[in-house]
């Protein structure tokens, strides 16, 4: 009997204890989640409920919306951590998704809370009753699974520390920025809920150290939001980051390491020790680029800047990569449309610049080149800009005995034929154009807390950029580019409608297709990289077509909904097409911010130390 008894009780505690690498701390965490899972899942089947009651109640219906919307957000550190691509059709953007698996590619129709949210918001009046309750059953599908991978995961004290993190980053850029509530603008409630569930996530860890720091932080964040006397359109973005976000960010990391709970392993962009994302340290290069690229020799870069001064690349040997990037035009060259080989500008598009474009997942407007070594090389084969190939530049470099020496110190353990000599060089390239990066603007350090200056019309104009205005719906907080956060593993395009010509009516829209070159689909017909707006006002004119000379032309051709507003009629025009009514004055501070976001500490002299290339050299040609 006190055998039966004792073997009870060791079935008792196994059954009791956590599964293997999951702590009792982290256990009560996923607990608490799976108790939120379970009232998102009887606010679902509530709004299911309501939406097929005829004469249903709107106000209600909104309610029971709202419910599960605060349900989610409880959970969602954990869901969008764990469970990404659950987490993704519960909440992503209402748009068609296009999936491209190794044999086919596959387009789905939007879902999820936004697909709702935009038949119930401002007012209930859905197009069709049956899809909409069809909609919401699959959302609480949608719950099952995410129930289930909750319920099935290991959850460990590093995941639960680094989910947390990486949901400050989320509600800074998705969140107050209005991008997952779009209609119903419901993201500083909601950002509470988020915010106060970090709380419960903490407390298990108290008993192991003092938490005291992390907790007032908490607080504090959440007693700004609450006791903001203005709506979501008016809220202190600036303010919220700088004074709240930002401390509260520095303090989970610190929390953390307290607890001595270790750091990821793993490369990411974020570093596993950023403190914020405003950080010029904060991302790592490295996790942009290809995995043989993550770890580039001491002076490959330097390699990389002499070759991109260096005309000798070209198939001509007549233009180098720098004679349409200028370092004194933030490496654009101040044209509508780049300079073509052969004097035609047909299928030329405006020159980017280079600076940051090392953190961005997509290098050109089409997002047909995916890291800076596709860039490099794309644009050596165009028979518009450099037309050569990676194996005819390897042919020529191996000819000049100073540019062999140099490739010998960049890449000591590689043997360099012709076609590695290449391959190398577009490495040498896109390594130093990762080092033309810096998050180190007037308002970067504002925001993560350093004592400097900045203009109460800046202010203003980062409020309306995250706020009224909606661009940092699509440029997001801190890159301010399409690269979506806090993952940044994924580039955002968008149908915006762009005119051929400026003008403010009946405009036609500009005949480049765009991103529809690379999956001959209709949905990405126009459909264009977003760009980064750091240092945009260096870089006029703007656009793919280069078609606006000022900032102001592009502010104006946003304000009026891009092109629904002037006249363009597109099925899948991505921009909100509506006005969004900003006074002259607001207008003004959106240009200040953009302003106060010039960056151009890590532009270098061009270099001239160039190998000297014998005279009689049989690649050279006369231009």
């Amino acid at each position: 009997m006190k055998y039966l008894f004792s073997l009870l009780l060791v079935l008792m505690a196994a059954s009791c204890s956590p599964p293997k690498d999951e702590t009792l701390r982290a256990r009560e965490v996923k607990q608490r989640a799976l108790a939120d899972v379970g009232l998102l899942k009887s606010d679902l089947s509530e709004l299911h409920r309501l939406i097929l009651v005829k004469n249903a109640d709107t106000t209600k219906i909104q309610s029971a919306f709202k419910s599960a919307r605060l349900h989610y957000k409880a959970v969602e550190y954990l869901a969008e951590y764990l469970v990404p691509r659950v987490a993704k059709r519960m909440n992503g953007p209402a748009l068609q998704k296009v999936e491209v698996e190794p044999e086919e590619i596959t387009t789905t129709a939007p879902n999820g809370f936004q697909v709702v949210e935009e038949q119930l918001f401002p007012e209930y009046a859905p197009e069709d009753p049956v899809a909409l309750s069809n909609e919401v059953a699959y959302l609480r599908q949608l719950t099952d699974q995410l129930e289930t991978n909750l319920q099935v995961s290991q959850l460990k004290d590093r995941q639960v520390f680094e989910a947390m993190r990486l949901q400050v980053v989320r509600i800074l850029s998705l969140g107050i920025s209005g991008f997952d509530s779009p209609v119903a603008f419901y993201s500083l409630p909601e950002s509470v809920v988020s915010l106060a569930r970090m709380k419960e996530a903490l407390r298990p860890y108290m008993s192991d150290a003092d938490l005291k720091l992390a907790f007032h932080a908490l607080n504090e964040a959440i007693d700004f939001i609450k006791k903001s006397p203005s709506g979501f359109g008016e809220f202190d973005r600036a303010t919220f980051i700088r004074e709240r976000l930002t401390p509260l960010s520095h303090a989970l990391l610190a929390a953390q390491q307290q607890l001595n709970i270790p750091l990821s392993t793993y490369r990411a962009p974020l570093k596993p020790d950023f403190t914020t994302v405003f950080s010029e340290k904060a991302f790592d290069l490295a996790a942009f680029a290809p995995t043989d690229a993550q770890k580039p020799a001491p002076l490959e870069a330097h390699l990389g800047k002499i070759l991109f001064y260096d005309p000798f690349l070209a198939g001509d040997g007549g233009r180098s990569c720098a004679s349409c990037h200028l370092n004194d035009r933030a490496f654009t060259d101040g044209l509508p449309l780049a300079t073509s080989t052969d004097g035609i500008q047909d299928g030329m598009r405006n020159t980017p610049t280079i600076l940051n474009a090392g953190l961005s997942r997509s290098t050109a407007y089409d997002l047909t080149a995916f890291t800076l070594e596709d860039r490099v090389e794309k644009v050596l084969r165009n028979p518009k800009e450099l037309h050569t190939t990676p194996d005819a530049v390897g042919e020529k470099l191996r000819t000049v005995p100073e540019y062999v020496a140099l490739f010998e110190k960049a890449f000591p353990l590689q043997h360099l034929t012709d076609v590695l000599m290449g391959r190398m060089a577009v490495r040498a390239i896109a390594s130093y154009m990762r080092t033309q990066t810096s998050l180190n603007s007037p308002i970067d350090r504002y925001l993560r807390g350093e004592n400097v200056t900045i203009s109460p019309q800046v202010i203003q104009g980062f409020n309306l950029f995250m706020g009224k205005a909606k661009c940092g719906t699509c440029h997001f907080a801190p890159l301010y580019n399409g690269t979506v956060p806090p993952a940044y593993i994924e580039a955002e395009s968008e149908v915006l409608g762009v005119p051929s010509k400026p003008i403010t009516s009946g405009a036609m829209v500009s005949p480049d297709l765009g991103k529809f070159a690379l999956l001959q689909m209709d949905v990405h017909r126009h459909a264009f990289k977003t760009t980064t707006v750091r240092n945009a006002a260096l870089t006029a004119p703007y656009m793919h077509n280069g078609v606006y000379n000022t900032l102001d032309e592009v502010l104006d051709f946003y304000n009026r909904g891009g092109g629904a507003g002037i006249g363009i009629s597109l099925p899948n025009q991505t921009l909100p097409p509506d006005p969004l009514n900003l006074t002259k004055e607001e207008l003004a501070a959106l240009r200040g911010f953009i302003e106060s976001l010039n960056d151009t500490s890590p532009i270098t002299p061009p270099v001239r130390d160039f190998p000297r290339i014998p005279a009689g050299n049989r690649f050279v040609r006369k231009r």
